[in-house]
């Protein structure tokens, strides 16, 4: 179809022409249109846009009904009109906290899926074990257990990395069987090695080579081999729990 092809009172499925914009067109410059959806709503759309078909409309969505409904400690009240940021249609709902009584707004899609279950004051927010992302290992990892199990290992390796023997840079505790693959194992001192830090340090390079998590002492062997004195080091020590993994 063709932009001279259009007149008005033309039928489309969902929407007719109206009449089209005098001051639009000429110079290469596209004609613009007034059309009517089905649903009565008028828009102002290129004639290259309706020959092409690139007409939308948020008639046909369908917006779920949040009111009175629950979401962690806020409760939707009403709606409160839509949000055309990024380019879509989005409706606003207005909510309580159940906690402050504070009444907010936000978009519907937030809050069905659960992008904030609170006001977010500082008072209602859930900390701790209450927290829906609550990981009671990131605790204990960085507790104090965890420091004292780092520090015994530098000590004990004497703040060198054990694979360069270098003391120049940070160092990191370096776990044989990782964290989550060995739980029996987290804090003990034979489990763990001082590695130098950075993209160009033995720590990196050896999760380059064997990925990071679930790694196990025999790819830790398999990285120091070519050392093999240091092999024998580890594999000494860390025999006996390593035949429990095992």
């Amino acid at each position: 179809m063709k932009k001279f092809d259009l007149y008005s009172g033309y039928t489309f499925k969902t929407f007719k022409l109206i009449y089209r914009d005098e001051f639009s067109g000429g110079d290469g410059r596209h004609y613009f249109w007034f059309i009517e959806c089905n649903c009565g709503k008028t828009q102002r759309r290129s004639s290259r846009e309706i020959r092409k078909g690139e007409i939308r409309c948020d008639c046909h969505i369908i917006y779920e009904d949040l009111t009175n409904k629950i979401f962690g400690t806020i409760q939707v009240l009403e709606t409160t009109g839509f949000d055309y940021r990024y380019g879509r249609k989005r409706r606003k709902w207005s909510y309580k906290c159940l906690q402050c009584g504070i009444i907010k707004e936000e978009c519907g899609d937030v809050i069905k899926y659960g992008d904030i279950t609170s006001c977010g004051n500082k008072g209602c927010r859930k900390r701790g074990e209450n927290h829906w992302k609550y990981n009671p290992d990131r605790f204990i990892r960085n507790g104090e257990e965890s420091i004292k199990l780092r520090n015994k290992v530098l000590k004990r390796d004497k703040y060198t990395c054990i694979v360069c023997k270098n003391k120049d840079i940070i160092r990191h505790c370096h776990h044989l069987n990782s964290w989550y693959l060995d739980p029996e194992n987290r804090f003990n001192i034979d489990n763990c090695v001082t590695l130098c830090a950075g993209k160009a340090g033995c720590h990196y390079k050896f999760h380059t080579k064997y990925s990071f998590g679930r790694n196990t002492i025999d790819q830790f062997l398999d990285f120091i081999k070519d050392d093999k004195n240091l092999f024998n080091e580890i594999y000494n020590r860390t025999i006996l729990f390593n035949r429990k993994l095992i």
